[in-house]
């Protein structure tokens, strides 16, 4: 007889990782000017337009799908967290927003009825050092999207940062983004052999306490991606470097990728 079911399920990483601290510290300090850049950007890069439908990978607690929704978009949001969704149904509610937000895998879920374009905005790829699991969630877009339909990917460009390895401090302390909250901690490295990118984060309480998470990304260039996508099967893949539009170089602080499901 088999002892199977006795063992403990180990949840990823991500699942811990993206808890309600995060949500605090770092969803807060994403608004302002690079936030309304990043709506431009994919109303330009993606023809949105009101009353069009945007399904949101990994949406968090609505910081992009919100400012969409107030523009008349219909956006479908997801995520892993409840407490994330939660938070974003309830501003979604209070002013009458045109989203929808479900806790669900982003590696499984597929839009109905399908939409005109699909967001993975703020890192929210490459969190497996498994790629076939990673392309899941490439293919969840496509197969979200009408023929013809836009997706976007915002990704951090690895070219510049392994360029820069030896040159920067492997540590980085951020302040606080209001009165009272933690100091982070972000303590970096790179695991070359295995292709990913190590980072522990420690957040450092006013009364003393700390709390640490890990987190993991795979380090993925440019052409990577554009082959992974290929082999989902879109087309007329397109680079850039900045929310500005710009083209993507190894001094891009972003690797920002559009592409099109064939009509």
């Amino acid at each position: 007889m088999s002892d199977s079911a006795s063992e403990p399920t180990t949840q990823p990483w991500w699942h811990e990782f993206f808890d309600e601290t995060f949500a605090d510290y770092i969803f807060s300090g994403m608004g302002g000017e690079r936030l309304e850049q990043s709506i431009q950007f994919l109303i330009d890069k993606l023809n949105l337009s009101k009353d069009d439908r945007v399904y949101d990978q990994c949406c968090g607690i609505g910081r992009l799908s919100l400012p969409l929704a107030e523009g008349g978009i219909h956006v479908i949001g997801v995520d892993q967290s409840q407490f994330y969704i939660d938070r974003a149904t309830e501003v979604a509610t209070n002013q009458n927003l045109p989203c929808e937000f479900h806790c669900a895998d982003a590696f499984d879920y597929v839009t109905e009825p399908r939409c005109q374009a699909v967001v993975n905005w703020y890192n929210s790829f490459g969190y497996s050092d498994d790629d076939e699991q990673n392309l899941l969630m490439f293919k969840r877009a496509f197969e979200s999207l009408e023929p013809g339909g836009r997706f976007a990917l915002e990704f951090p460009n690895f070219a510049r940062v392994l360029a820069h390895i030896g040159h920067r401090d492997p540590s980085r302390t951020w302040s606080p983004h209001s009165s009272g909250g933690p100091i982070l901690l972000d303590e970096y490295s790179f695991d070359l052999v295995n292709g990913m990118q190590d980072s522990v984060w420690t957040y450092l309480f006013a009364d003393g306490t700390r709390k640490t998470r890990n987190f993991r990304v795979r380090l993925y260039l440019p052409h990577n991606l554009g082959q992974m996508l290929q082999a989902c099967g879109f087309g007329e893949i397109e680079f850039f470097g900045s929310l500005e539009g710009e083209p993507l170089s190894r001094r891009s602080p972003y690797c920002i990728v559009v592409a099109q499901r064939p009509s």
